[in-house]
């Protein structure tokens, strides 16, 4: 009996140390975590101003109007883009400026970039082969 006592009383100290020591344990084989919150701030910046977003279109060309004439100079463009044989929308942009994207036939993009910008070109009859080019065209007023 007193063997049997002596035994009971092993297992409950080991018990108890068990119990005792495994917070210890879990405790030294975690190791701490790095902060890497300002690491991603510094790698957020350095790719914001670092990497520019991918275009959407194969060019883009900015032209100025005075305010009152905005609606007739936008129509001109869309009317420009008809003209080459291709499609046009217009859109709104920041700051009142309107804006086109304008799906141009490759063999036609220089005529519409003539017409746009008002200067003069060969006329043809538009041609529809070839690859298209999406040119946005930003019209700011002055």
């Amino acid at each position: 009996m007193k063997r049997f006592s002596v035994v009971a009383l092993a297992v409950v100290l080991a018990f108890a140390c068990g119990l005792f020591l495994t917070p210890f344990l879990r405790q030294a084989g975690k190791k701490p975590l790095p902060n890497v919150d300002g690491l991603a701030q510094v790698l957020k910046t350095t790719a914001d101003e670092k990497l520019s977003s991918p275009a959407l279109t194969n060019e883009q060309i900015a032209l100025h109007s005075p305010s009152a004439e905005m609606e007739t100079r936008t129509k001109e463009v869309i009317d420009a883009a008809i003209q080459s044989g291709g499609t046009a929308f217009k859109t709104t942009g920041a700051g009142g400026s309107a804006i086109v994207l304008a799906k141009i036939p490759g063999q036609n993009v220089e005529a519409f970039r003539a017409m746009v910008k008002k200067e003069s070109a060969a006329s043809g009859a538009p041609v529809r082969e070839g690859e298209a080019h999406l040119i946005e065209i930003t019209i700011s007023p002055q």
